[in-house]
């Protein structure tokens, strides 16, 4: 119950418009943040009367107001929209603390307001997930950075994903998304192999729907890797000429997988798990689909299943495929670089295809 009726604000209320001065404002926020709570009446009263003579006030005025009211509890909503709604200086303490201001007055200072308020914004415990969209939307790096330092902002897997296509190549940005992401949990390559056709799409799926936790890339960034036509040029060839351990050191180089989980997946008969390893190189779909074909010949793969692991190529994802072979190696896929490894691992076997290719580039380079 207000200890404060709201006669109190009636009287401010009935005064001519020329009364309405910045005295008027200043007695009637100190009369509200005077009590500690108040009826419905005194409100509506109070947010009649502030929203009347609050455009009118100077600044130095509007400032001392919002000071005076921010830590209110039961500040009407209004009247923290039109605080926050003001220039910075005035509206920040607002925007960054008080629990009057709703989310969507807080989207819409987002969209129309400076970045400063975004930052202000962005700072709030507990930034509803709608409003981190509209922070990210149109916020810089410094909004994103507040947001992804600020550990009650409910950075929803699509908040995520939209923040790394936004801003996931600044290098402060990318470090900060990097810890918010939960940790990679190694998910042995023989788990997969284990399980039934639908369930792997299941699995492939699902680390889709989480790919954006996990993934730095942007959403829009399908291109393939530089070396991506190499070493699907180098799968292919390995898999027309039935070199399966060729085959495997292609994936364990591209990939960064170790050599006897490069070979279970290209001996899996169900071939989807060859699929996924090439989908998250980089490689073209009708590639993939070759490469399929031929490393299913031994084991008579018909046209069905052939058709069941292209449409798996189509529609499965280029970051699925990574996540989930993240998954397997039990970290991060860093960028494609097999050509560079092959020749610093001198320790490693280079696949048949290359060693082909080298030769021929060295008699070309010897006969010119």
């Amino acid at each position: 119950m207000s200890r404060f009726p709201s006669e109190g604000f009636s009287r401010f209320a009935t005064l001519p418009p020329a009364g309405r001065s910045a005295t008027v404002l200043r007695a009637a926020a100190e009369l509200f943040a005077a009590s500690p709570d108040h009826r419905r009446d005194d409100q509506a009263v109070f947010e009649d009367l502030f929203l009347s003579v609050y455009p009118e006030a100077a600044a130095e005025d509007r400032r001392a107001v919002a000071d005076l009211l921010a830590p209110a509890a039961d500040l009407p909503a209004a009247v923290a929209a039109a605080i926050g709604n003001d220039e910075i200086d005035i509206a920040e303490t607002i925007l960054s603390s008080s629990p009057c201001i709703g989310a969507i007055d807080l989207i819409r200072i987002a969209c129309h307001r400076t970045q400063a308020h975004r930052r202000a914004i962005a700072r709030r415990p507990g930034v509803a997930s709608g409003v981190v969209t509209a922070l990210v939307f149109d916020g810089d790096a410094d909004v994103i950075e507040i947001l992804l330092d600020n550990p009650t902002a409910d950075l929803t897997p699509e908040d995520l994903d939209l923040i790394a296509e936004r801003a996931g190549r600044h290098a402060g940005v990318a470090e900060r998304l990097a810890r918010r992401r939960p940790p990679v949990q190694p998910l042995p390559v023989d788990d997969f192999l284990g399980l039934e056709a639908d369930r792997r799409w299941q699995a492939l799926a699902q680390e889709g729907a989480e790919a954006a936790r996990r993934s730095l890339e942007t959403r829009g960034h399908h291109q393939a890797p530089a070396e991506a036509g190499e070493i699907g040029q180098g799968l292919f060839e390995a898999a027309v000429a039935g070199d399966r351990v060729g085959m495997a050191e292609w994936l364990s180089v591209g990939l960064e997988l170790d050599r006897d989980t490069a070979r279970r997946i290209v001996a899996d008969p169900g071939g989807e798990a060859l699929v996924v390893a090439a989908m998250a190189l980089g490689i073209d779909r009708t590639l993939i689909t070759s490469i399929a074909l031929h490393q299913g010949i031994p084991h008579g793969r018909d046209y069905w299943r052939l058709k069941d692991l292209d449409s798996l190529a189509e529609h499965g994802g280029w970051r699925a495929a990574q996540a989930l072979v993240d998954r397997w190696r039990g970290g991060e896929i860093r960028a494609v670089e097999a050509l560079r490894q092959v020749q610093a691992a001198g320790s490693r076997r280079e696949p048949q295809a290359l060693q082909r290719r080298a030769a021929v580039r060295d008699t070309a380079a010897r006969r010119a």
